[in-house]
């Protein structure tokens, strides 16, 4: 990962990169509503991610997946996201080390809460 990735606008999903077959549609097995964050875990904890971040169409989302989203969400036509370098992060975590202690905390929150 090279840069955290703070969903602003539109619906993302994730993909798992080991599950990529022709034959097999690919769909996300987990949707990123705006206003959530995705990469830190991996940057702070240096970790090669096994996902794809990608955009979603309302019709995968609502077709093929259990995850319940906000109406605003599923009608947003742009998808926009911020990004924080990974190398920043990292500096900031080593000026701020209380600071980095309660991102790495959420951030391991937010994975576990992926893995449910």
């Amino acid at each position: 990962m090279t840069e955290v990735y703070f969903v602003t606008d539109g619906c993302f999903g994730l993909f798992n990169k080991k599950m990529k077959t022709p034959s097999e549609p690919l769909s996300p097995f987990l949707v990123l509503p705006r206003h959530t964050v995705y990469g830190d875990y991996q940057i702070l904890y240096d970790l090669h991610p096994t996902m794809d971040l990608r955009t979603i169409s309302n019709f995968i989302f609502l077709e093929n997946t259990t995850h319940k989203i906000k109406k605003e969400d599923q009608d947003c036509n742009e998808f926009v996201v911020m990004c924080l370098d990974a190398e920043k992060l990292r500096k900031i975590c080593e000026l701020y080390p209380e600071t980095a202690k309660s991102i790495k905390y959420r951030s391991l929150d937010r994975r576990a809460y992926f893995l449910r």
